[in-house]
């Protein structure tokens, strides 16, 4: 039987107990690719500390730094460890002093590497390739991993701003990428804001991987209309948008549909004070940090799935949506361009509120016809099992025979 290929994954962001959502697609498609390859997953949970805490933490409690299993099954083994961060000065007078605190924090990150080292030498692993989510920091490591062990590494980038850090920071995701075997983009809007930021490197657009046999068709909907909408509270993701969308077709006298916000990373309900200060509550029910399942489930019940983001460079809820054949309505944020067609959805200007609710309103009414079967289609063989698994197939056999062919010059 021939021996599985050990495939280091270093995730910049990745699930833990307390943010069970974070990253938790490149979770799943470690599940995907565990059925071929042994896939060992680090990922490191940093605690951002003052100097006193920092140097308490360095001098006492060492040994809580170790690695902690976290998943041993077969094919699949997840350790985490804790990444100690002195905190930076904000002020820009104090720019040496937050020089010296991205100084300290490389030397830290690169001890953790050698640690790395030594814990994966006990477990007796002997990684054949390494894959980074997102340069900093996972490809940070995997550069220095590959100094240390001499270990190829590829890189997924899953964000679009990369060089807005600290000088100190920057330099070394330059190196990161420089130095990565392959580097991978989610959409050709992420290739070319990449492109825009000076990184000539050539790239793959692979995608992201939405799990068709977990996103299946959905049934039939209930009479009342639902209006879907998965958000957390950042400029970014465009929700005063979406929110005085819905309260124009409030007073315009739309009034039987319900609205289901899903919302992640917002402890103090932001969203939820903003929607009760404008008189909107009877409208609305809040879902925070939901587990994976229930929130498969929502997107399974809903009649249709709103995104207003300023940018994104895939869109996986858009994609997770289109997945169970529901229609969805978007502003052109980038990376959903690619994926939503006038026939699986409808596509509006960034912050036109009123091209967002009489998009909304076209579904509701049952003015925009749309077949499920072909919506779900539309992404299926792009971005369903089989697809991605053999994008990543092809991606890994490319950078490791160029591995061989280096070994045998």
């Amino acid at each position: 039987m021939t021996k599985k290929l050990q495939i280091l994954v270093l995730p910049s962001f990745f699930p833990a107990e307390d943010k069970r959502t974070k990253g938790i697609f490149i979770k799943e498609q470690v599940e995907l690719l565990k059925s071929k390859y042994q896939i060992i997953v680090i990922y490191f949970v940093t605690r951002n500390l003052s100097l006193l805490a920092f140097l308490y933490e360095i001098f006492f409690k060492s040994k809580k730094r170790n690695y902690k299993s976290v998943i041993r099954q077969s094919g699949y083994n997840v350790w985490s460890s804790i990444l100690l961060k002195l905190k930076r000065p904000s002020s820009v007078i104090n720019f040496w002093n937050r020089y010296l605190a991205d100084t300290i924090n490389i030397y830290l990150l690169k001890i953790k590497v050698k640690g790395l080292v030594q814990h994966l030498n006990r477990e007796n692993i002997k990684i054949d390739l390494v894959h980074a989510h997102t340069v900093c920091f996972g490809g940070i490591i995997a550069n220095y991993y590959l100094k240390q062990e001499g270990t190829k590494y590829l890189i997924t980038e899953h964000q679009a701003l990369i060089f807005n850090r600290s000088y100190r920071i920057n330099f070394e995701i330059q190196k990161a990428i420089r130095n990565c075997s392959s580097l991978l983009t989610v959409s050709h809007f992420q290739k070319k804001i990449l492109m825009l930021q000076g990184i000539y490197k050539e790239n793959t657009v692979i995608g992201n991987f939405v799990d068709d046999q977990k996103f299946i068709l959905a049934k039939k909907n209930s009479r009342l209309f639902k209006i879907l909408f998965i958000t957390y509270p950042d400029l970014i993701k465009g929700n005063e948008i979406f929110f005085k969308s819905v309260q124009s077709l409030i007073n315009k006298g739309h009034k039987n549909f319900r609205v289901k916000v899903l919302v992640n990373f917002d402890k103090q309900k932001t969203l939820q004070k903003w929607v009760t200060n404008h008189g909107m509550s009877e409208f609305f029910d809040f879902f925070y940090d939901l587990d994976r399942n229930r929130s498969i489930q929502m997107i399974n019940n809903c009649s249709v799935l709103v995104s207003t983001s300023y940018s994104e460079t895939f869109g996986l809820a858009v994609c997770e949506a289109l997945m169970c054949g529901k229609p969805v309505v978007t502003s052109s944020s980038g990376g959903i361009d690619e994926m939503v067609t006038h026939e699986n959805g409808i596509k509006v200007p960034i912050g036109d509120t009123k091209a967002v609710a009489e998009g909304i309103l076209k579904i509701m009414s049952g003015e925009f016809k749309y077949d499920p079967v072909k919506i779900r289609k539309s992404v299926l063989y792009k971005y369903g099992r089989e697809a991605f698994m053999a994008k990543m197939d092809a991606v890994y056999n490319n950078v490791l025979s160029s591995v061989r062919t280096e070994h045998n010059l």
